[in-house]
């Protein structure tokens, strides 16, 4: 292995053999919590492998039995609400460059994955998952609703009617769930290589022909991918003029329960919004 780069929130390595690049989350004292440093760190990797054809494959994976507890929300709380929703966009833009790359993307979730590290998920083209793995997308419990793909790049990739299930029951998804909708392409136990194995295997196939056949299964989404870069950001930043994924944070690190603002309420917070940037224009 020879190590490139030198980033804060991610260990970046070269295995000359199979000609792929290891991508691990490197922040084990806050569970590898994606923060604007390893959004940044992760958009240079990604900008650089795109134009190394001669790189078979990259694999995202983390130092810890996770792979990532979702956002740093702790950071979201001293920063500017556009501050937050720039680096949300950024985010967003990195997964959807993913589905672009040349390279095949393999993305081990190891024994559990959390909010925001589902949404990077999406943008993998094979994921692995540890069969004790709990998976699930809990946007809706902070106060907040997916942003960066999980609702439009993840329908895309599975069934819209599970998507729907996932995304609002907000519940751990069974690894038989997992499998059969397509989110997982296999599981392993603790004494298993199979992500060694598959990159060996993919280092066995025709560059040419692996990079045709990814661009060739993009094209019928593509509309789709595209749209969502729109649309999801609109509701997304709607939903951050509620209060609530404040409270949500502020009572998770108090260690209480949230008091989220009522529908109608929130109805209210709208009009007023509405008429400030009436005035504005």
């Amino acid at each position: 292995m020879t190590k490139l780069f030198n980033f804060n929130t991610l260990n970046i390595d070269l295995n000359k053999e199979t000609k792929s690049l290891t991508v691990t989350l490197n922040r084990k004292e806050s569970w590898n919590a994606i923060n604007f440093e390893m959004i940044f760190e992760l958009e240079q990797i990604f900008s650089w492998a795109c134009e190394r054809i001669e790189i078979n494959s990259i694999l995202l994976t983390s130092d810890l039995d996770i792979f990532s507890s979702g956002f740093e929300y702790k950071e979201f709380l001293n920063t500017p609400e556009h501050k937050i929703q720039k680096y949300l966009q950024k985010f967003q833009k990195i997964i959807y460059s993913m589905f672009m790359l040349p390279q095949t993307i393999i993305i081990d979730l190891k024994k559990g994955a959390s909010g925001a590290a589902c949404e990077l998920a999406i943008g993998a083209d094979i994921r692995f998952a540890h069969q004790q793995s709990t998976i699930h997308f809990n946007h809706l419990e902070m106060g907040l609703i997916p942003s960066c793909g999980g609702i439009g790049f993840l329908s895309s990739i599975i069934p819209k009617s599970t998507a729907k299930n996932w995304i609002l029951s907000g519940s751990s998804i069974s690894m038989h769930e997992l499998l059969q909708s397509g989110f997982i392409f296999k599981s392993y136990s603790d004494d298993e290589k199979l992500i060694a194995a598959q990159l060996n295997h993919i280092c066995q196939q025709s560059q040419v022909a692996r990079m045709q056949a990814k661009r060739s299964m993009l094209e019928p989404v593509l509309s789709e991918l595209n749209h969502t870069l729109e649309f999801e950001k609109n509701f997304a930043f709607g939903t951050m003029y509620a209060p609530d994924w404040k409270k949500s944070l502020e009572a998770k690190i108090n260690g209480d329960k949230p008091d989220f603002i009522s529908a109608r309420d929130f109805k209210e917070v709208l009009k007023f919004h509405s008429k400030l940037n009436l005035k504005e224009a």
